[in-house]
C-alpha cells in the first residue's frame, strides 16, 4: 500500500471516498461538500488542512485528514487527526490482509521516496 498526499486529479476520489464514510455511518443526509468545496479547501492558497490517500495499485482505498492544532500548554503544535478511512471490503478484494489489533502496528513502514510512501 502506498500513500501519498490528495493532488488536483484525485479531487473526485477523495470526495467518493467522504461519501462512502457518510453513507457507512448513516449521515448522507449532512454530507454537504461539493468537490469544489473540497478543491478549495486542500488546494487552495491559504490551506489549513492536509489530506492523504491511501492506494493500493491504482485503486484508492482510504484517506487520512489531519491539520496541525496549537498547545496551549505545552507551548508547541500537535498534528490533529480529525478523519481516517478505509474501504477495508476494497482493500481486502486487492489482496490487503485484514487490519491487525488496534494499537498495534502489522509490519515495518519503509518511507519510500518523499513523494510516495510505502507502508
Amino acid at each position: 500500500m502506498a500513500v501519498q498526499p490528495v493532488m488536483a486529479g484525485d479531487i473526485r476520489t477523495l470526495w467518493t471516498l467522504i461519501q462512502e464514510l457518510a453513507e457507512h455511518e448513516h449521515r448522507l443526509d449532512q454530507f454537504r461538500a461539493t468537490e469544489a468545496d473540497w478543491q478549495a479547501t486542500i488546494l487552495g492558497t491559504h490551506s489549513r488542512v492536509e489530506v492523504i490517500l491511501a492506494w493500493h495499485g491504482h485503486k484508492a482505498v482510504g484517506y487520512a485528514l489531519f491539520y496541525l492544532v496549537f498547545s496551549t500548554f505545552c507551548g508547541q503544535f500537535a498534528l490533529y487527526l480529525e478523519d481516517t478511512y478505509v474501504n477495508y471490503p476494497t482493500a481486502k478484494a486487492g489482496g490487503l490482509p485484514s487490519p491487525g489489533k488496534p494499537g498495534r502496528a502489522s509490519g515495518p513502514v519503509d518511507d519510500g521516496p518523499p513523494s510516495r510512501k510505502t507502508v
